[in-house]
C-alpha cells in the first residue's frame, strides 16, 4: 500500500504500479483508493487542460467559489515572479468520470475556475480558454463565466457570481500594469509553465462516498463552514431515489441560494442583529437556529463546547442519520424521507424571519430587540413556535426617562427606541445597516460647555473660521466691525477670544440655563454618528442646525475630493434640529430650556401612547 501526500505537488513515479493507495492532506486520512490504470495519476499541463475541451462538472455537496481578492493576487504574482528552473505546481486536482463523457471535479473547482476568470480578464474569450465548468445547483454559472464576469448587476444574482466578478475585477486591475501577454506565456510555458498533478480515481475502498472525500480534500485548505458541510449532507444522490425528490433537489438548491442572496442584503442581516462585516455564508445563522431547536426537541444534549464551530453540522448530522434509519426501518424510502421535514424547518424559520420584515411594527420592534441585544432574534423564534401569538412590545422593558443622565447606557437605548417608535408611526422604515456600520454616540444639543472647552489656538482659530465661513447674517457683521483684529490674533490671546465668544452668544439670544444640570438630561440630547459630529463639534446652534441640513439634503457630506460621503441622519435628530417638536413661537438661533422641555415631553409621550405604559411623570 502507498501513500500520497496532496500538498506535494509531484507525481511520484513509484506509485504508478501500486495497487492500492492512500490519499492524506496535511497529514489528515481522507480515503483509500484502488487505480485499474497507471494514467490515473498524470501531470497535466495548464496548455493541455486549454486544448483539452474538457466538460468539468461541480456537484451540489461542493462549497461554492470563494477565492479572496488575496488568494487572486497571490496567484497572480506567483505565476509573474516565476523564476525557478522548474514548472509551478498548483497544487493537485482529484476528478472521477462521470458515464455522459463530463470529469466531475471532486477537488480543484476553486484553481480551475480562477484561471478560467483570469484568463477572461486577460481577453480570452470561450473558444480559447478551451474548457467550461458546469454547477449543478447554480445553472447560470456557466453561461455567467462566458459572458458576465463584467457585469456587477449581474453579479448580485448569488454569492458565487459575486465572488467571480470581484476576482475579474482583481485580475482585470492586475493587467492594468502588467502584461497580459507576458502573463499568458509564463502560465503556460511547457519548461517553466504552471501544471496540475491529476488524481482519477476509480474505484472507492472504503466505501465512502464522493461527498466524504471532497470534506476530507478540504482539510488545511480555507475551513468548510456549517453551512457547507450541511449541504454536503442533504444534497447526496441517495437522498433523492425517486423522480418527485429529483424534482425537490433542484428545488432545495434554488432555494438555498435565495436564502442566502435575501441573508446577504445588508439591512436584513443587519436587522437579525449580525455583524455586516462577516462574510461567512449567512446561512449558517438559521442552521444554527434550527440545530438547537432540533438539540431540544429531540433531547440530543449535545453541548456547543465540545463542538465548537462544527456544533450546527454535527447535531443535523445526528438528526438526519436517525431519521434515516427509522425510515428505513419502516420501509417507508418513497415518502417521508428526513431531508423533506429538515427543509421545511429550515423554510419555516426563513419565512417567519420575512414576515417579521415585511411588517412594518414587526420590522422595526424586532430590529429594535435584535440591535440592544435585549433579546437575540432567535430566541423570539424559539418563543413563536410555543405561543399562538407573539406580542413584541412585551419583550422592551419601561423607559424611566427621567432618571437617564449623560453617560448612562439607557440613554441611546431611549433615543433609538425613540427614532424606531416615530417610524412606526410614521410608516417609514428605519435603516438597521446604516446604523451599525458607523458608530453613533449620544451627543448634546445646546453645548455642554462654553469658551473655556475651547483650549488651544488652533481649536480657536477653527471656531472663528467656521463662525465666519457659515454666511449667517447675524455674524456677518463681526467680521466687518472697526475693532475685529483678525482670526489670527484673536486666537492667539484667550482674552480676546472670550469677548469674540461672548458677542457671538448675544447674536443667538442664548440665555443661561437656571438649571446646568439639564444640560446632561435627555431634553438636551441626541443621537449623531461620530463624524457629524467631528464637523459641527461645540458651535453655536445654528451652525449645527446648517450642518444637519447639509447632512440631510446630500443624505451624505462632501469629503475633500467633493464626492459624497454617505450618512444617515436619524428621523428623530433631525426634526431635533429643525424644532419639530418646539411649537410655532420659538428662536431658531438656540436651544434653550424650553425647547429640551417640548423635547423631552414628545419622547414621554410617544412611548407612552405606544407602549402603553403609565404617564411618564412631568418634569418637575
Amino acid at each position: 500500500m502507498k501513500r500520497i501526500d496532496l500538498e506535494n505537488g509531484f507525481v511520484d513515479e513509484n506509485i504508478r504500479d501500486s495497487e492500492l493507495l492512500e490519499f492524506y492532506r496535511n497529514g489528515k486520512f481522507i480515503g483509500r483508493f484502488r487505480l485499474d490504470r497507471p494514467e490515473a495519476i498524470i501531470e497535466l499541463n495548464i496548455k493541455d487542460i486549454l486544448n483539452s475541451e474538457n466538460r468539468y462538472f461541480v456537484s451540489a455537496y461542493q462549497r461554492g467559489y470563494r477565492w479572496t481578492p488575496q488568494q487572486v493576487n497571490e496567484l497572480l504574482d506567483d505565476i509573474w515572479s516565476w523564476d525557478e528552473n522548474a514548472k509551478y505546481s498548483l497544487q493537485p486536482i482529484v476528478i472521477k468520470q462521470l458515464d455522459d463523457g463530463r470529469i466531475e471535479l471532486v477537488d480543484g473547482q476553486q484553481r480551475l475556475t480562477t484561471l478560467y476568470i483570469i484568463l477572461s480578464a486577460a481577453g480570452w474569450n470561450q473558444s480559447k480558454i478551451g474548457y467550461d465548468i458546469d454547477y449543478e445547483t447554480r445553472k447560470g454559472t456557466t453561461g455567467f463565466l462566458k459572458s458576465s464576469l463584467k457585469d456587477e448587476s449581474e453579479s448580485s444574482k448569488n454569492i458565487d457570481w459575486y465572488h467571480m466578478h470581484q476576482a475579474y475585477k482583481v485580475a482585470e486591475k492586475y493587467f492594468d500594469v502588467t502584461s497580459k501577454e507576458e502573463w499568458v506565456k509564463k502560465l503556460t510555458n511547457s519548461e517553466k509553465g504552471a501544471f496540475f498533478v491529476q488524481y482519477q480515481i476509480l474505484k472507492e475502498i472504503d466505501g465512502r462516498p464522493v461527498e466524504q472525500i471532497f470534506t476530507g480534500l478540504n482539510a488545511g485548505k480555507i475551513p468548510l463552514t456549517n453551512s457547507e458541510l450541511v449541504k454536503s449532507l442533504i444534497l447526496r444522490e441517495d437522498n433523492f431515489k425517486t423522480e418527485t425528490y429529483q424534482n425537490e433537489f433542484v428545488e432545495i438548491a434554488e432555494e438555498w441560494d435565495r436564502i442566502e442572496r435575501r441573508l446577504r442584503e445588508s439591512n436584513f442581516w443587519a436587522w437579525l442583529g449580525q455583524d455586516v462585516t462577516n462574510d461567512n455564508p449567512h446561512i449558517d445563522y438559521i442552521l444554527e437556529i434550527i440545530a438547537d431547536r432540533i438539540n431540544r426537541d429531540e433531547k440530543y444534549e449535545l453541548q456547543r463546547k465540545s463542538y465548537q464551530e462544527f456544533y450546527s453540522y454535527n447535531v443535523i448530522r445526528r438528526y438526519l442519520n436517525d431519521k434515516k434509519k427509522l425510515v428505513d426501518e419502516n420501509n417507508q424510502n418513497s415518502k417521508g424521507y428526513p431531508v423533506t421535514d429538515f427543509w421545511r424547518m429550515i423554510k419555516q424559520c426563513f419565512m417567519t424571519f420575512e414576515d417579521w420584515y415585511s411588517d412594518n411594527e414587526s420590522y422595526h420592534l424586532t430590529g429594535y430587540i435584535s440591535i440592544t441585544k435585549n433579546e437575540k432574534i432567535d430566541e423570539l423564534y424559539r418563543d413563536h413556535l410555543s405561543s399562538d401569538t407573539l406580542n413584541l412590545k412585551e419583550y422592551i422593558s419601561r423607559m424611566d426617562i427621567d432618571n437617564l443622565s449623560y453617560g448612562d447606557k439607557g440613554v441611546q437605548n431611549t433615543l433609538l427606541l425613540f427614532n424606531v417608535v416615530t417610524c412606526i408611526r410614521t410608516k417609514s422604515r428605519f435603516r438597521f445597516d446604516d446604523y451599525v456600520k458607523v458608530k453613533y454616540h449620544v451627543e448634546h444639543i445646546s453645548p455642554h460647555s462654553g469658551f473655556d472647552d475651547i483650549k488651544n489656538k488652533k481649536e480657536r482659530l477653527d471656531w472663528i473660521k467656521a463662525i465666519r465661513d457659515s454666511s449667517l447674517e447675524k455674524f456677518n457683521e463681526l467680521f466687518v466691525a472697526s475693532d475685529f483684529e483678525g482670526a489670527e490674533i484673536i486666537s492667539d490671546d484667550a482674552d480676546k477670544f472670550e469677548s469674540f465668544y461672548k458677542k457671538v452668544i448675544e447674536r443667538t439670544e442664548s440665555e443661561p440655563w437656571r438649571q446646568e444640570e439639564k444640560l446632561d438630561q435627555i431634553g438636551n440630547l441626541c443621537l449623531l454618528d461620530s463624524k457629524t459630529n467631528e464637523e459641527y463639534g461645540n458651535k453655536p446652534f445654528p451652525l449645527k442646525v446648517k450642518k444637519i441640513v447639509e447632512v440631510d439634503k446630500l443624505q451624505g457630506s462632501l469629503d475633500k475630493n467633493g464626492e459624497i460621503e454617505p450618512r444617515y441622519l436619524l428621523p428623530t435628530t433631525k426634526n431635533t434640529f429643525l424644532k419639530y417638536y418646539s411649537g410655532v413661537n420659538v428662536n431658531n438661533l438656540t436651544w434653550d430650556e424650553s425647547d429640551a422641555k417640548a423635547y423631552r415631553d414628545e419622547i414621554a409621550c410617544t412611548l407612552s401612547d405606544y407602549f402603553g405604559w403609565e404617564e411618564i411623570s412631568d418634569e418637575k
